[in-house]
């Protein structure tokens, strides 16, 4: 705690002095009011207004501040930080009551008296208005337009109730305050209807967030009714004294009742979230083991059963490979080998009688003739087969030691994480057998319309003529391009993952899920630059790395930033001046170095764009394209080309250079893949 007001110092002293000039006014009056006619000078209430308003402007922003710098991205643990705060200020408030009942029935009692309305109200406003930041995060979990603009009515509406401390010496019309409040309901109504953080939380988070939440509505109500006891057993508690503050007390207490109730009713969805959840790291961990070098079909079968037995809490498990034209029994988990076996007899004669399933289940172990007599331990199980459409490769097997133990839903989950483990074991085989080259081709057409999808489609950019042309030297490639607007920027990423084919269509995948997550925190472009060297380090393989130009364009300006990490050069064609600026900036590739970078190893290369200008963006297969005796084409030639066709489209500019390419190479296959991306300023 003091470690905490330590770090916070600056951002609480104004609140805290303007509480205290309260505390010390009130204390004035009463004085005053014992003693009429010794004291020179009254203070008059709107001074101790002005200072109840100064202090809650102050504490205010300094709840925005440290909600902001302290909550963590995790729910919960926002969560948890106010009901910490909460606990803490219900506790002061409880002593601070029973030091002033012990000193009521002395002349001290007037100090102790306010004392302890000043401490219910400091503790009262600050949990609140910290509150209300809390929720703010969890409300712009996945944050929109009209949410973001209904958030800033209400910092509106919140001030304002702020003002309406000087209503008695203001007089503001009734109906003005009338409105305030519905038109303050009707964005609270539809700021606490947004609850969709509660969606990613599993069965035991979402059990937590209930008690959570049931925890501060009980810290709400008790600051709203017990803050002051003797109110309360005197029943003389004034909701309208605390009027500047109905509606934070509206939005918080309505939003914590949402919350409770969205979870309470999403409780029956969570195992089928935690299932989703659970398939999608069996496949990244299948996925993972495919990239190994030394490929073990073992340790994908350690995977299936491991995930096959979590989600179904399945008692015993084992999967059943054929191997050499015989049956062997692997991973086996809590079960007799022997009886395994028996049972593989069992599962075997099905499969003789229903050619065409893929999986089944046994409710009931004590039907089975073949079952009848022998000791076992599983009263039902079911069997799901481990293959692809052309080849099967084993079994998974789960029994529990009750019967009818299998559940419906996780029907689904069972066969894709086995086909998956099929596809894996698949795809390995196939590398190493050298299938034939139409099955080749087929492998290569599911990964072309993967990439496909994974390109963007380019789409028009208002003030901008754009056009990209992408090609691969194989059937795939790993060249990369990707175009992310936000409401100030243009932001144009042209990427270039080391080597060819299926590895590198791989990788460019992986860094566009990477980008995708990095575009909508609107970072500056060196820090962008290291968080994206951070993840792409985590993924490649050692002796790979990715080269990109990352260009930044206001949409306002026309002003560009420029950061390069190992790629080509930028072109820039300035019309004003009929000049091409070559833009290479410092920078090395993404993942050469593993560790950390820092700003020392990049530049950030600035320039402005006017009308009629003209950027090409390439990749370096375009450059190093060469001729029948082996030249290369190089940077000069382009910018000549760039030079001739610049008062062209940016269409009829791509395709002029890639015609003059052509015939720069007679035709010749390019061994590399490349990429041209031109913007034109209209």
């Amino acid at each position: 705690m003091r470690k905490f007001f330590r770090k916070y110092f600056f951002q609480l002293l104004p609140s805290f002095t303007s509480w205290v000039m309260m505390f010390s006014i009130q204390l004035y009056h009463e004085v005053y009011d014992l003693n009429k006619g010794k004291i020179l000078f009254h203070i008059p209430d709107y001074v101790y207004d002005f200072f109840h308003f100064l202090f809650l402007i102050f504490i205010y922003q300094a709840g925005k501040t440290i909600v902001k710098k302290e909550s963590k991205p995790k729910s919960l643990e926002v969560i948890w930080l106010i009901v910490g705060l909460g606990g803490t200020g219900i506790i002061i408030n409880a002593l601070s009551n029973w030091v002033s009942h012990i000193y009521m029935a002395n002349y001290s009692s007037i100090f102790w008296y306010n004392l302890d309305k000043h401490i219910g109200i400091i503790t009262n406003t600050y949990f609140f208005i910290t509150l209300v930041f809390v929720y703010r995060q969890l409300i712009l979990f996945r944050s929109t337009k009209p949410k973001q603009n209904a958030w800033i009515l209400l910092d509106i509406s919140i001030v304002f109730g702020f003002l309406l401390l000087f209503d008695k010496y203001l007089s503001i019309p009734q109906f003005i305050i009338i409105a305030y409040f519905l038109a303050s309901i009707g964005i609270v109504m539809y700021l606490s209807i947004h609850t969709e953080w509660v969606a990613y939380l599993n069965l035991k988070e979402k059990f937590l967030g209930i008690f959570f939440m049931s925890v501060i509505l009980i810290i709400q109500l008790s600051y709203l009714l017990l803050v002051d006891v003797k109110d309360v057993m005197n029943y003389d508690f004034d909701f309208a004294n605390n009027l500047h503050l109905n509606v934070i007390y509206f939005f918080t207490i309505l939003y914590t009742f949402f919350c409770i109730l969205v979870l309470a009713f999403n409780l029956p969805t969570s195992s089928l979230y935690e299932l989703r959840q659970l398939e999608r790291k069996a496949i990244s961990e299948i996925n993972q083991v495919i990239l190994k070098s030394k490929f073990d079909p073992n340790d994908v079968y350690k995977i299936l059963i491991h995930y096959g037995m979590l989600c179904a809490k399945a008692d015993f498990g084992w999967i059943q490979i054929s191997q050499n034209e015989e049956i062997k029994l692997i991973q086996i988990k809590n079960f007799n080998e022997n009886l395994a076996y028996e049972v593989h007899e069992v599962i075997n004669k099905y499969w003789s009688y229903q050619i065409d399933k893929k999986n089944f289940f046994i409710g009931d172990t004590n039907r089975l003739s073949l079952l009848k007599n022998k000791s076992l331990e599983m009263e039902s199980f079911f069997a799901t087969k481990v293959s692809t459409q052309d080849k099967e490769y084993g079994e998974l097997i789960l029994g529990w030691k009750h019967k009818n133990a299998f559940e419906l839903e996780l029907h689904s989950f069972l066969s894709i994480i086995s086909e998956q483990a099929a596809i894996a074991i698949e795809n390995k085989e196939l590398f190493k057998k050298s299938i034939s080259l139409e099955r080749y081709q087929e492998q290569l057409k599911i990964a072309k319309d993967f990439q496909e999808k994974v390109l963007p489609k380019i789409s028009s950019i208002e003030g901008f003529d754009i056009h990209a042309i992408n090609q691969e030297a194989d059937e795939i490639g790993g060249d990369y391009l990707e175009i992310y607007q936000d409401d100030e920027h243009i932001n144009i990423i042209i990427a270039d993952v080391a080597g060819k084919g299926t590895t590198a269509a791989f990788y460019m995948a992986e860094l566009k899920g990477m980008l995708q997550i990095l575009f909508p925190l609107k970072l500056e472009l060196l820090e962008f630059i290291k968080k994206l060297n951070f993840a792409v380090s985590q993924c490649l393989s050692p002796n790979l790395f990715i080269t990109i130009n990352f260009l930044r364009i206001h949409k306002s300006t026309f002003h560009c930033q420029l950061v390069r990490a190992g790629h080509t050069p930028v072109l820039h064609f300035s019309f004003s001046n009929q000049k091409i600026g070559e833009y290479q900036p410092k920078g090395i590739g993404l993942g050469v170095l593993r560790k950390s970078i820092s700003d020392k190893n990049f530049e950030i290369h600035e320039f402005q764009l006017q009308k009629n200008d003209v950027i090409l963006l390439f990749t370096d297969g375009i450059i190093e394209a060469r001729s029948e005796n082996k030249q290369e084409l190089g940077i000069d030639i382009l910018k000549e080309w760039l030079s001739s066709f610049y008062s062209l489209s940016s269409t009829e500019i791509n395709y002029s250079i890639l015609e003059q390419m052509m015939a720069f190479t007679n035709e010749n296959k390019i061994d590399d893949d490349y990429t041209l991306l031109t913007l034109k300023v209209q």
